[in-house]
């Protein structure tokens, strides 16, 4: 062991400082000391780890053999290792795939067609078929080798060339020899389209040099060789591979290009004039430059001479920027596509179909022979690939651990610590040896200008505009800054939005958090909440429902602004956030929005504020605390706002609002007289200050009272007139409203079809102009007619609308409690009914009267009958678990009735 360990550390140093001679000596040296697995059959962890890691190493020294002795042109050395390494994973697709390039390089044909039909036999028996790119080398190998020779390639260095003779006249300048570039054996999966658009521009003629651009980890050197491999030899013959020295002699790359390239002994092997000599004695070549950075004028000007002066030459180059050489085309590389959220789960066919999911399971399948993407693989793999944006590096480190945890456990070290993303590789560059590598050197390659806005855009939640950006850079430049970034696909722009969002890479915002200074992150912070709290002051130019859409677009930033502005900025500028009210109490919202506004109330108690704008903050809080189930302060916010309103002789439309919640919080308490004399104070004051969208929403609520006092014909005639309001002025959500409460009221006159009609024109209109509370009460009310037209599939249908739409706190959600009791009721359900008995009886009890008129006397005689069908110790037994039923136990039993009414 020692030996090998020793072998192993020789070969890594070799291979570090350039000795690839010394390196192939240690390596062979390693592996004729590996005779099988350490300990085989001895079954203790300290054992199993020994064994995976000596296994890895072996594993990783054939690699690198294979290659090294194929770029030697040692061709049956190379097969020789590339059998062993198929002997000891022997269900690997890509080591049978190296062999048989291999073959095909060594001019066997033959070889390569058995090697062909071993790997076809060996996939079959775990179930699989050859890959795409198999069965591309199946071509190959029927054309009788003559198209299976990847392009020639010319790399940086070759120590293990022959030794050639002194130079003769009339020797060429330009080397002959044309080996594989090192490393990248494996697949370049998912970038066919990327593929593609190079054969366009550099095949095609389209362009004479293209430049991968992207961050360090999405595969740009991979698609590079990928596409150098599969070139089409008729219009590139030759493909000459170099990569960029590494930092410190970037400003000799010239040189270094010209010492690669050109014949070792020609006397002028150093000059970059030479080079271009060369380069045209060569006729047509691709010429592929690898991590191009950071260079001078002089040589970016160079370059393009060089471009200029040969016009047989075409140049791949990969960087993390555009060069800005004119005629360059740029191909922004972005990670691979992850699985959306579709309505329908993917099929596992579909799922494999996914760039960065099939990415994954090649190359967890590199070191674990039987992984599989399967139905009990594919939720913990999905969550993996969705964890990792698709970046392709990220991928292939966390596939290398398959051997060692589940895709499960992948997921819960992802989500716990991302840089414990480390290759097990060793002879991987620095920037790849883990994510943290890759981001840290990205990081690096930025300007110290791109560096500040990164920490700086990084605090941005979700999507951002460009005028967001301006505001948290405060930069006139943030276009190109964006611009910059988007380039480098540290920023993607989210399609379909107008104007265009942008948001930043997850994997990296993390990063770039951990890197921004405390000036920094003080700077954000505060220019952000600036930045929110003003936009702020547009949502009271809008409408309504608009308030609201505007509201729910940008929430998250508005949340993320709240801490800030409510602790570091004035009253005057914090009590904007009433402004949210709307969105707060018609989005599920409430209890979040009754905190933030408790906390102005309790700055207002303690600091001046105008007395008017006080009374329109009151209204907006009482009314949120109505939604959020807070009753209690309500009479005494409105009856202060009124106060307030009246002592500065001012009326203002928000006392309606003002009016409506002390209305609708005294309906709950089932005085309906009473309530309807508010809403008439309210119609008034409405008339008065010619507001027909408040005047529509009080219509619709005050016939809810009317209805209960009795008056049907009152409350029909207040539910029409707030549909027309609502229609006559376009506020399409408050019609929506009053057409579902008209539709209630012919419900309960039992005209079952015209109720129907109804609440589903209501229902489709409250969609359709984002009122998710409205469409809520919609799909109830759908439910109950169903429940009473026998149609119990149908109710479960409309209840589990509901329950998708319901808000995020238990109040609301319980308000499905009596349209499920009267499901199961129909049913025959009982016991089940007897438990949502209970939870509505407990549901009474915690949150006082929300059951008031018809509804509570109609639960009362649900209540009574079930006591007496059913045995009493079931009875209570049932009752007692609904009272300790929440939110989870409602889902149990709705998806219970459904499959029910199967």
């Amino acid at each position: 062991m020692a030996e090998f360990e020793s072998a192993i550390k020789a070969s890594e140093a070799t291979t570090e400082a350039g000795d690839s001679a010394g390196a192939l000596l240690a390596l062979e040296q390693a592996t004729a000391l590996y005779r099988g697995d350490f300990l085989d059959g001895y079954d203790d962890p300290w054992a199993n780890i020994l064994r995976v890691q000596y296994r890895d190493q072996v594993m990783g020294a054939l690699s690198s053999l294979i290659r090294l002795l194929a770029i030697a042109g040692r061709h049956d050395e190379s097969i020789a290792y590339a059998n062993r390494r198929l002997l000891m994973e022997p269900a690997v697709e890509r080591n049978h795939r190296t062999l048989i390039r291999l073959y095909l390089r060594a001019g066997r044909p033959g070889s390569a067609r058995a090697q062909y039909d071993e790997m076809a036999r060996a996939l079959e028996k775990s179930g699989r078929v050859p890959s795409e790119k198999a069965r591309e080398l199946l071509q190959q190998i029927e054309s009788h080798g003559t198209a299976s020779r990847s392009p020639e390639f010319a790399p940086a260095s070759s120590p293990l060339r022959p030794t050639e003779n002194p130079p003769t006249s009339g020797r060429p300048l330009l080397t002959s020899e044309w080996p594989e570039p090192p490393g990248y054996l494996g697949d370049c999966i998912g970038r066919e389209s990327e593929l593609e658009s190079i054969e366009h521009q550099l095949g095609e003629g389209h362009r004479r040099w293209v430049t991968i651009v992207g961050f360090t980890g999405l595969g740009k050197t991979r698609l590079a060789i990928e596409f150098a491999r599969t070139a089409v030899p008729s219009i590139f013959p030759k493909v000459a591979f170099f990569s960029s020295p590494p930092e410190g002699l970037r400003d000799s790359i010239l040189t270094e290009l010209a010492h690669a390239l050109l014949n070792h002994h020609h006397p002028n092997e150093k000059r970059p004039e030479q080079l271009i000599l060369a380069l045209n004695q060569a006729g047509p070549m691709l010429l592929v430059i690898d991590n191009l950075m950071d260079l001078a004028s002089d040589q970016l000007l160079y370059l393009r001479r060089m471009l200029n002066d040969v016009p047989t030459l075409s140049v791949l180059a990969t960087a993390p920027q555009p060069l800005g050489l004119e005629g360059e085309s740029v191909l922004a590389l972005a990670p691979l596509g992850i699985p959306e959220t579709p309505s329908e789960p993917l099929s596992l066919a579909e799922l494999a179909k996914v760039p960065s999911v099939a990415l994954f399971v090649d190359r967890a399948q590199s070191v674990k022979q039987d992984f599989q993407l399967t139905e009990k693989t594919a939720p913990a793999i999905l969550e993996v690939v969705r964890q990792l944006e698709g970046l392709p590096l990220a991928l292939e480190l966390a596939a290398s651990w398959a051997r060692m945890i589940t895709p499960s456990q992948m997921a819960e070290q992802i989500r716990s610590d991302l840089h414990s993303l480390t290759s097990r590789r060793k002879d991987v560059e620095d920037r790849h040896t883990s994510l943290h590598a890759a981001l840290n050197r990205t990081w690096k390659d930025l300007s110290p200008e791109l560096q500040d806005a990164c920490a700086l855009l990084a605090y941005l939640p979700g999507s951002w505009t460009i005028d967001t950006a301006r505001a948290i850079l405060e930069n006139s430049n943030a276009h190109q800054i964006v611009a910059d970034l988007v380039e480098r696909a540290i920023v993607r722009s989210v399609p379909g939005t107008e104007p265009t969002e942008f948001e930043m890479l997850a994997l990296f915002r993390t990063f770039a958090n951990e890197q921004a200074s405390l000036e920094i992150c003080e700077k954000r912070v505060l220019r952000h909440g600036r930045y929110w709290v003003d936009r702020l002051k547009s949502l009271e130019e809008l409408s309504y429902g608009r308030a609201i859409a505007a509201a729910g677009k940008d929430i998250v930033h508005y949340r993320l602004a709240a801490d800030t502005v409510l602790r570091h900025f004035s009253l005057d500028q914090a009590i904007r956030y009433d402004s949210l009210a709307p969105y707060f109490r018609e989005s599920g919202a409430a209890v979040e929005g009754s905190c933030i506004l408790g906390q102005l109330a309790e700055r207002a108690q303690n600091e001046p504020i105008d007395p008017a704008r006080l009374g329109v903050f009151l209204c907006r809080y009482a009314m949120t605390l109505w939604r959020a189930a807070k009753y209690d302060p309500i009479p005494d916010l409105v009856e202060r706002a009124e106060s307030l309103f009246r002592a500065s002789g001012t009326d203002h439309p928000a006392m309606m609002l003002g009016y409506i919640t002390a209305a609708i919080n005294l309906h709950r308490q089932a005085k309906f007289a009473e309530a309807v004399e508010i809403y008439m104070t309210g119609q008034a004051l409405a008339e008065k200050l010619g507001d027909p969208e408040d005047s529509a929403m009080l219509y619709s609520t005050m016939g809810n009272s009317l209805l209960e006092a009795g008056d049907h014909e009152g409350a029909e005639l207040a539910y029409r007139k707030g549909y027309r309001i609502g229609r006559e002025t376009g506020d399409e959500a408050s019609a929506a409203v009053a057409l579902q409460n008209l539709g209630h009221l012919y419900f309960l006159q039992k005209k079952l079809p015209l109720a129907r009609e109804t609440v589903t024109e209501a229902f489709h209109a409250a969609s359709k102009n984002g009122r998710p509370q409205s469409s809520y009460i919609a799909c109830l009310t759908l439910a109950e007619i169903s429940n009473a037209a026998g149609s119990f599939p149908e109710s479960a249908e409309w209840l589990q609308k509901a329950y998708a739409r319901r808000s995020a706190q238990w109040p609301s959600a319980a308000w499905m409690l009596p349209t499920l009791l009267d499901l199961a009721m129909g049913l025959g359900e009982m016991e089940l009914a007897a438990q949502l008995a209970g939870a509505i009886d407990h549901f009474n009890q915690s949150t006082p009267n929300q059951l008031v008129g018809a509804a509570r006397a109609k639960f009362e005689a649900i209540h009574a009958n079930l006591r007496e069908q059913l045995d009493p110790v079931e009875f209570e037994l049932a009752f007692e678990r609904g009272h300790r039923m929440g939110e989870e136990e409602l889902e149990i039993v709705l998806d219970e009735l459904e499959a029910r009414t199967r």
